[in-house]
């Protein structure tokens, strides 16, 4: 009592009166503190000017150590299990908890469960519930919710009965925002244990929950904290049916319209979302939206057919099998190399549960494609079109699935959807439950009535999208009639479309049909559409999207083509779609399991971008207008354009990812090719291979040939030769129209392509997965596999071209003469055109460092599309079995790439003042033609181009010091670092003399020739071993 004063420390009058923090702070002031906080034989004001003095040293981090190393915890939790403790001392105590929690959160709740604080808390809240001290209650709370985040701590809660309790409080005090959010808290950490999951629902803790989301509706950190409570209550099977009953269908539907207006809570919109969707998938198991695994069975007697037996009894093959039987070891392996290459694959935990689901999806190849005009829009199409903002669309899209799932029927609000319900009948414009499936790629079903679509749905056996109202009434007879559904197919050459379900008047659900043998890659869609009304607006949802990210989320639009436009303006594949919205749906890709982590293996999981795509597809959606209808008008038309179209004037609008190049197209091109006479002095096609379908794979072969212009069979085969790839990803199609344009611009007549030609010989195999592109495959061919990740070691019974084409580039690289290698593709997740190269292997590439980096630099300095920066030169482990990857490692390549152009477009807008836009066909063309002019620079026989470019690349990556490394000092992963590039070396000079040495003149040529041979002697009896190896 004596040294009352010190403890007081008379406030200034500035601070109110209140104690003021002291200025000396040592560990001696700080016990007793404590000691005078805890002493009860001491008057209430002296311990409560010592809580408020310990609350003030709180707000520092120097007093909070100091706080937490003297004992005040312990003389906190003192004060706290008194009984008949004075509002105003337990108030700056519980208060100084908070504090304490904040700085040392794991210290606290291991004191406050050892020494009772738990129970004191709880005693606490219990004392005070029913008083009016709202804020007293509210700290008590706030520190019960701290201290209870631990699992040992959660439990001594529950035994305390704490549940009820909270619950109590909850609802007593349920309009007041600050104390209903402490409580949800509590319940939150005590949900985090599964066993006590039960607990909360038997006590009323569902209606509590519901209650509080109802109550402050609008305030979204009530509501998010009540959903990740409603969450982790739904995740047990048996307490997701008992919300059945308490409306909370409607109560998470009012809290998604409530923030989904502006797209600034969109987090908030899919958690309700997703737990809107569990509860309705524990009612009603989700249907089946993915096909069975579809097995390809070549034709018998078929060479196909003969590799793939002998592919069997040598325990390689595994693309066929009798009667649409599953293959788990071709399928597996198939998703678990694509699982490498985009995470867009599945493996499968329990492959028997889905062998057999439907027969097979293609009984043949389909050869013959829909004839569209390559005639485009003169001006760029922009990619983002003015409407809401991205994050806005997603919730709108979420809310819209939901409002579906839950008010089959119509909105309840609306005075048509009360009078239709009053009378019996269904809102027009609503379709009733189940909708029916108006196109199946596999049973062939195109149905109007709904009777066929029922028995279309049965005989298919799937369910529609949603299959069931959640908690409706059975479906109710229309109002007025529907006005005729859209009809839909994918039974062309390279389409892909395997449902089409009709879900509201004018919007439909479509599932994309996997790559034959897996259960994964749903990226291309390529459909027909007919059957439209004329200036109205259709939404499309296609909801089993695989990848987690796409260009569609950053201002990709889909393509379109109309037939009667084609006709009357010429304008062929257009731009179309507004509201163009690509989101995370809450189907499960394993039909009725959510999330479940024992879906995938755990390679699977640790090769995941994004481990929410494991578990739920996703959806492109969009809304398209049509500008002409059902019938055109008729319009004779002239020459090419109505040739096109003459077979019908019905109108036929076409929808795909990107423009499409089929197989037949390819064959057409290359037969008009071999009939021109100016080419045949210049190109010769021969048949690389056969595929696992049976197609021929054809290999062009461009140079001036021996004979055209005096010069002999050994003078060809003397020069370097260039390899150019494409379309080993059959969904890739941009990919095709750079090849058109690399071959275009190889044949033509001008100077760049006379010396080039004159200079080299080029290897083009313009399709390495035919059969892919014939079905409408994405990523992979007939086995199942990903082509481009079996370079390594290449099957001749399930991947003949690969083995073809590896052969093919092992004798130029035996002989010397490979100059570069190219495998063209596209790309799905980034914008603009750039490359994939090798780096050298090694810390020290010695004289090859950054020579993988110059052809990149000259074709960036050639086109405003390719982008130097975008490029990388890295080596993932899971690429080492890529084509140019392999190329360049096991036949010393320096040059050897992949060039990847984006399906949208440019990254920015390539002239000033223009908008961002979409790649056209020219455009794409266009590159090809680049990449001929790169490599007229780039092959140069003076070596003038490819020296500046490498100066100046040793100007942007200088050496470390002390080191020639690579331009950013690391070492690729998983590369060979011991592996030796001398003769990667040797060949590259070699190689580059050979191109000097062949633009010289007649005089010349029988010294330069003895040169070659010389080096190629020399290079032989050196390094050639090693290089073949």
């Amino acid at each position: 009592p004596a040294r009352l004063p010190l403890f007081r420390c008379a406030g200034h009058p500035s601070n109110g009166g209140r104690p003021a923090l002291m200025a000396k702070l040592d560990k001696g002031t700080v016990k007793e503190l404590s000691g005078v906080l805890q002493s009860t034989a001491l008057p209430t004001q002296a311990r409560t000017n010592a809580a408020e003095s310990i609350l003030a040293l709180t707000k520092s981090e120097q007093g909070c150590a100091a706080l937490c190393s003297a004992g005040a915890l312990h003389a906190i939790f003192v004060v706290l299990k008194e009984r008949s403790i004075p509002p105003e001392l337990l108030r700056p105590a519980c208060r100084a908890l908070c504090n304490l929690y904040k700085f040392d959160g794991k210290l606290v709740a291991v004191v406050a469960r050892l020494q009772g604080g738990i129970e004191a808390l709880l005693e606490a809240v219990r004392d005070h519930c029913a008083s009016g001290d709202q804020r007293l209650l509210q700290w008590l709370l706030s520190a019960l919710s701290d201290v209870s985040h631990t699992g040992s701590n959660t439990s001594v809660v529950v035994k305390r009965s704490g549940i009820p309790l909270v619950l109590r409080v909850l609802l007593a005090h349920l309009k007041t925002e600050q104390l209903v959010l402490p409580c949800l808290f509590v319940l939150v950490n005590v949900a985090r244990t599964p066993a006590h999951v039960p607990l909360i629902i038997h006590e009323g803790g569902v209606p509590a929950v519901l209650a509080a989301i109802l109550a402050h509706v609008n305030h979204a950190l009530v509501v998010r904290t009540a959903l990740s409570l409603i969450h982790a209550l739904v995740q047990a099977d048996a307490a997701a049916p008992t919300f059945a009953g308490d409306g909370a269908f409607r109560v998470l539907l009012a809290a998604m319209r409530a923030h989904a207006g502006a797209g600034d809570q969109l987090d908030l919109v899919r958690l309700a979302s997703t737990v809107l969707w569990r509860l309705y998938g524990s009612r009603h198991p989700m249907g089946h939206l993915l096909e069975a695994w579809a097995q390809y069975t070549p034709a018998a007697g078929s060479e196909a057919a003969a590799a793939s037996e002998a592919g069997d009894r040598d325990g390689e093959a595994g693309g066929a099998t009798d009667g649409g039987g599953e293959n788990t070891s071709s399928a597996e392996g198939a998703d678990d190399d694509a699982g490498d290459a985009d995470g867009d694959a599945l493996e499968v935990a329990d492959a028997g549960t889905a062998a057999a689901e439907v027969p097979l999806p293609r009984a043949e190849l389909i050869l013959g494609a829909p004839l569209h005009l390559d005639d485009e829009a003169p001006e760029p199409e922009p990619t983002h079109v003015d409407g809401p903002t991205p994050a806005c669309l997603v919730a709108r899209c979420l809310v819209a699935d939901a409002e579906r799932l839950v008010h089959p029927q119509g909105p309840p609000g609306d005075a048509e959807a009360g009078a239709a319900s009053a009378e019996g009948r269904a809102l027009p414009g609503y379709v009733p439950h189940d909708p029916p499936v108006l196109y199946d790629a596999h049973g062939g079903a195109r149905v109007t009535g709904e009777a066929a679509c029922a028995a279309a749905a049965s005989a298919a056996g799937v369910q529609a999208f949603p299959p069931a109202a959640a908690g409706s009434a059975p479906a109710a007879p229309l109002a007025t009639p529907l006005t005729p559904p859209l009809r839909f197919s994918s039974a062309f050459e390279s389409g892909n479309l395997r449902r089409a379900i009709r879900v509201r008047e004018r919007e439909y659900d479509l599932v994309l049909s996997c790559d034959v043998n897996t259960r994964g890659h749903t990226q291309w869609f390529y459909f027909s559409v007919q059957g439209m009304e004329a200036g109205q607006s259709y939404k499309i949802n296609i909801v089993n999207m695989l990848k987690s990210d796409s260009l569609f989320a950053h201002g990709m639009r889909p393509l379109c083509y109309s037939t009667t436009a084609a006709r009357e303006t010429g304008v062929g594949w257009r731009r179309c779609g507004r509201d163009i919205c690509y989101y995370q749906n809450e189907q499960p890709v394993r039909p009725g399991v959510f999330a479940s982590p024992a879906l995938f293996s755990s390679s699977r999981k640790k090769r995941a971008k994004d481990k929410a795509d494991a578990a739920t597809y996703f959806t492109l959606s969009f809304v398209v207008t049509f500008d002409h209808g059902a019938r055109a008008p008729n319009s004779a038309g002239t020459g090419h354009r109505a040739a096109v179209h003459a077979a019908s004037e019905e109108e036929t609008a076409y929808i795909c990812q990107c423009y499409p190049y089929p197989h037949t197209r390819l064959l057409d091109y290359v037969g008009r090719l071999q009939r021109n006479p100016s080419a045949r002095a210049r190109l010769r096609v021969d048949e690389l291979c056969t595929s696992l379908g049976g197609l021929a794979v054809p290999l062009l072969t461009i140079t001036d040939m021996e004979g055209g212009l005096g010069l002999s069979a050994e003078e060809v085969r003397a020069r370097p030769v260039v390899v150019v790839t494409a379309r080993v990803h059959p969904g890739e199609t941009n990919a095709s129209w750079m090849m058109h344009g690399v071959i275009e611009a190889l044949l033509s007549d001008s100077p760049v392509a006379a010396e080039l030609r004159s200079w080299l010989v080029f290897k083009v195999v313009p399709t390495l997965n035919p059969d892919g592109v014939v079905l409408g495959n994405y990523r992979c061919g007939i086995s199942g596999e990903d082509l481009n990740r079996n370079w390594a070691e290449p099957s001749p019974a399930k991947h003949p071209t690969i083995r073809a084409t590896k052969a093919l580039i092992a004798g130029l690289a035996a002989e010397g003469r490979l100059l570069l290698f190219c495998d063209l593709h596209g790309h799905s997740r980034k914008k603009s055109t750039f490359m994939y190269g090798v780096e050298p292997a090694g810390k020290n590439p010695g004289p090859m460092r950054l020579h993988e980096k110059v052809f990149p630099l000259i074709l960036s300095r050639l086109t405003p599309h390719f982008s130097f920066g975008s490029c990388s030169f890295k080596v993932l482990k899971s690429k080492e079995t890529t084509g140019r990857v392999v190329v360049s490692r096991s036949f010393a390549v320096a040059h050897s790439y992949t060039l990847e152009a984006s399906f949208c477009g440019p990254d920015g807008p390539v002239d000033d003042g223009a908008p961002e836009a979409h790649y056209a066909i020219r455009d794409l063309q266009g590159l090809g033609h680049a990449f001929v002019e790169a490599l007229h620079t780039f092959a140069q026989p003076s070596h003038a181009g490819y020296n500046t470019a490498l100066a100046d690349l040793e100007a942007m990556y200088p050496p470390k010091d002390g080191a020639a490394t690579q331009g950013d000092g690391s070492e690729e992963e998983g590369a060979d670092g011991d592996r030796d590039d001398a003769p990667g070396v040797r060949r590259a000079v070699s190689v580059r003399r050979k191109v000097s040495a062949t633009s010289n003149g007649n005089a010349a040529k029988g010294k330069k020739k003895q040169s070659w041979e010389s080096d190629a002697k020399k290079r032989k009896g050196k390094g050639s071993g090693t290089a073949q190896k």
